[in-house]
């Protein structure tokens, strides 16, 4: 039979058993609902850098679209302020350049004529401000230079003159105004020129002057 001592130490031992048990248990409960706040916390966590992720996306495009859109800016001022030196060096060169044909061009030329009186086949010889290269000829049978009664010709050679100058009588013929010059067989017309730059631009037209055509 057992002695007391043995019912004692046992009853110990069983004691200590169902203490630790216990402990033991509510440290497993403890633990799970340490891991299960725990999980719960860090699955937050991931949530929220989720969407801070997503903002800074959304943040990174629309920094994108505004840095694109400063490029195109940007590039769009460099085409305006190249454009403006262009403008400006060539505005720079006609000031320097008397003799520029584009500053002629801007403005009327002078026309003069050595003789006021010349022939059907013979061109009057005028003289042009600038000495222009090219020019436009007006021929009239009109002071004013209607439209109907003038016949326009581009002027580059002496050649030129020549041919624009009959091709003009021919299409004004039977339109001349009776002269009342001291030559009884002749008529008048007006003649008026535009100077042509090298751009292509012609001037405003210059004064006109009348010309007495003789007979023959």
């Amino acid at each position: 039979m057992a002695s007391d001592n043995d019912r004692k130490t046992n009853g110990v031992f069983k004691g200590l058993l169902e203490t630790g048990s216990g402990v033991v248990g509510k440290a497993m409960d403890k633990g799970s609902d340490v891991a299960s706040a725990m999980m719960t916390h860090t699955a937050g966590l991931i949530s929220k850098i989720s969407d801070d992720i997503g903002a800074m996306a959304d943040r990174i495009l629309m920094m994108e679209e505004r840095i694109g859109l400063m490029a195109d800016r940007i590039i769009k001022t460099e085409e305006l302020m190249a454009k403006l030196t262009a403008t400006l060096a060539n505005r720079n060169l006609d000031l320097s350049s008397s003799e520029s044909m584009t500053e002629q061009a801007l403005r009327p030329p002078l026309l003069s004529v050595s003789t006021t009186e010349t022939a059907r086949s013979l061109p009057p010889q005028i003289q042009i401000t600038g000495n222009p290269n090219l020019y436009l000829l007006y021929v009239s049978a009109s002071p004013a230079l209607r439209d109907t009664d003038t016949v326009v010709s581009k002027i580059e050679t002496s050649g030129d003159l020549q041919t624009a100058w009959k091709r003009s009588l021919t299409a004004l013929a039977g339109t001349f105004e009776p002269s009342d010059q001291a030559s009884p067989h002749g008529a008048v017309l007006t003649v008026a020129v535009r100077s042509v730059g090298e751009n292509g631009q012609p001037s405003p037209l210059s004064n006109s002057v009348d010309v007495l055509v003789a007979e023959g």
